[in-house]
């Protein structure tokens, strides 16, 4: 029962993150193994003009922000939620890419 309740909240969440007129959003999953991975991602995310955002569990934040990926910790799964599709940063990510 737990589970559900977080569920709703993401969901309440993630449709409150959407700026109007946005129809879509990119969702994955990724590992950062180590505190190097973790800057990689966030330069290749930093690139975007668009929203991108990582939550694991009941936690969201910025995916730009290095202090906030290091904060989140490594050798976990993390969900990322792009505004947009861009395939630069599909491509950079690609690397950090896990089944969930």
């Amino acid at each position: 029962q737990r589970t559900v309740i977080y569920v709703a909240v993401d969901i309440l969440y993630f449709r409150s993150k959407l700026p109007k007129g946005v129809l879509f959003m990119k969702k994955f999953t990724i590992m950062l193994n180590s505190a190097e991975d973790a800057q990689e991602f966030v330069n290749a995310a930093s690139q975007c003009n668009f929203d991108i955002d990582l939550y694991s569990g009941s936690i969201a934040l910025d995916a730009k922000s290095l202090l906030g990926v290091l904060t989140m910790g490594t050798k976990r799964l993390l969900q990322v939620v792009a505004q947009k599709k861009d395939a630069d940063f599909e491509r950079a990510a690609s690397k950090f890419m896990v089944a969930a």
